[in-house]
């Protein structure tokens, strides 16, 4: 038996690039509202191959230079039933409550316990899916040696890792190099990923020992070396930008003279091409909806943990003159609290103006109880108007696992 309609919220942030007119003055940010016709936006939004519902909903748009723009989405998707039932040291809920994320694009290294990069793979996060890379070639050109790569489903994109000779090495005698991706797509745009140089912490680190990757208090011969690239930039052949800033978690390996690693990287800044800014605001959660997972010893400890306490509260919208325009505040409520399957649920997204002034908020409810404790139940936009939705246990066919085999 199985649960034919199941849900997650996720939040992705959606890049889009439409050739617009450049105009002198900022375009209009477009403001979060759930789709006028909610009921349309029901039906759209149960996907009928997997039963799974894709529920849309824009934050924030910011239109930008040449069709550069900046568009902040929730989607509410796929599968909640075994964070459910899973406790928080496995489990845990994300910065936006159960099943919900802050999916932005970034590259991701597999290092395979090992500190070379040679055996590495590594692949492109973004939109809730992945690709992975496929090393082509290798060259050097004005910003310095690098390897290519392709997609493995492939694109028609041009990808280079500007490698960073030190983390390979181990000295300066070879010359130290960005350690970024640049991903240039069919229309020229550039996507640049990570960047030594950028100052935003587009970077998140490990710890190693020589060709090794563990847990230890030993802090000689300790090197750091990269695993995720966030998203640092987009640039258009006009030269204008998004710009990405980042908050990392940071912690010492064995010591304070060890060397440090990357806990937990938040999104902090978008910047688009007039200067508007989306500022991104969290709180620490209550001690029930995670766990550290070892607290044996205060830190800095041996151990290379890799968890997030944080939720988001709130984000703001700032005008290229610097003041703000109007924000999106975040509530949130409890799923089995008290116990260790204690899950925060997103209830409430409220827009406000410069002044506080808030409109009526779109609203969640969950079921709690039996089969489907924590799916999404209904939805009620600003205006009224409400969708339901309703899960029905059934069993899929041609999918009996059990086979009796008789001796002969």
């Amino acid at each position: 038996m199985k649960i034919s309609l199941t849900v997650i919220l996720s939040l992705f942030v959606f890049l889009e690039c439409i050739a617009q007119e450049t105009s002198v003055k900022a375009p209009d940010v477009k403001t979060f509202a759930l789709e006028p016709n909610i009921g349309g936006a029901g039906t759209n939004s149960i996907n009928l191959y997997t039963g799974m519902v894709a529920l849309p909903l824009n934050l924030v748009s910011l239109p930008g230079k040449h069709g550069l723009d900046v568009s902040i989405s929730a989607a509410y998707s796929s599968n909640v039933k075994s964070a459910v039932g899973t406790w928080n040291l496995h489990a845990p809920t994300g910065i936006l409550g159960l099943g919900w994320s802050l999916d932005m694009p970034k590259i991701v290294a597999d290092l395979k316990g090992t500190g070379t990069q040679e055996d590495d793979s590594y692949y492109i996060l973004e939109g809730g899916g992945y690709n992975k890379l496929i090393r082509t070639t290798s060259g050097s050109d004005a910003i310095g040696p690098y390897h290519a790569y392709e997609t493995k489903n492939y694109q028609f994109w041009q990808i280079k890792f500007y490698y960073d000779e030190y983390e390979i090495y181990g000295s300066t005698l070879f010359g130290t190099g960005p350690n970024k991706w640049e991903i240039t797509k069919e229309d020229g745009t550039k996507y640049i990923y990570g960047d030594n140089a950028s100052g935003r912490n587009t970077l998140q680190f490990m710890v190693r020992w020589g060709n090794w990757i563990g847990s230890s208090a030993q802090t000689q011969g300790q090197t750091q070396i990269a695993h995720i690239w966030n998203i640092s930039e987009i640039v258009n052949t006009w030269n204008e930008r998004i710009v990405f800033e980042y908050d990392n978690v940071e912690s010492f390996v064995g010591s304070s003279l060890g060397k440090k690693h990357t806990e937990a990287s938040y999104i902090k800044t978008i910047t688009d091409t007039y200067g508007r800014k989306v500022h991104f605001y969290y709180t620490t959660k209550d001690s029930q909806y995670f766990v550290e997972p070892h607290t044996e010893k205060s830190e800095p400890d041996a151990y290379q943990e890799l968890y997030e306490n944080k939720y988001l509260d709130h984000l703001d919208v700032i005008q290229e003159t610097g003041t703000k325009q109007l924000s999106i505040h975040f509530t949130y409520g409890s799923l089995n609290p008290g116990t260790t399957l204690a899950k925060m649920l997103l209830t409430d997204i409220t827009q406000k103006n410069f002044t506080g002034l808030a409109l009526p908020p779109v609203k969640f409810e969950y079921y709690n109880t039996g089969a489907t404790d924590g799916f999404l139940k209904k939805v009620t936009n600003s205006s009224g108007g409400t969708i339901t939705y309703e899960y029905t246990a059934s069993t899929v066919g041609h999918s009996n696992r059990q086979l009796t085999v008789n001796a002969p």
